[in-house]
């Protein structure tokens, strides 16, 4: 879940989610800037069976693909 202001314009980037890690991925399109990106991530910690065996290669790959597209990126979360 995710609260944005009804006056801020936004687009849930699903397409950089991956299954195996809990994230969300939201555009922010504002009208006096340029567009950027806000990810919020979780990792459980290393005791935790949820936590993916490949979660690093995962996460380097998604931040990757994001930094390709955009210039600004804002990561958030409990990366343990």
């Amino acid at each position: 879940c995710c609260y944005i202001s009804k006056n801020i314009k936004y687009i849930r980037r699903e397409d950089l989610e991956t299954p195996n890690i809990e994230c969300l991925w939201i555009e922010i399109v504002l009208k006096i800037s340029k567009k950027f990106l806000v990810a919020t991530i979780y990792r459980p910690p290393e005791s935790s069976h949820y936590l993916h065996p490949n979660f690093n290669t995962e996460l380097n790959d998604m931040l990757r693909t994001a930094s390709n597209e955009a210039n600004e990126i804002i990561v958030m979360g409990d990366i343990n």
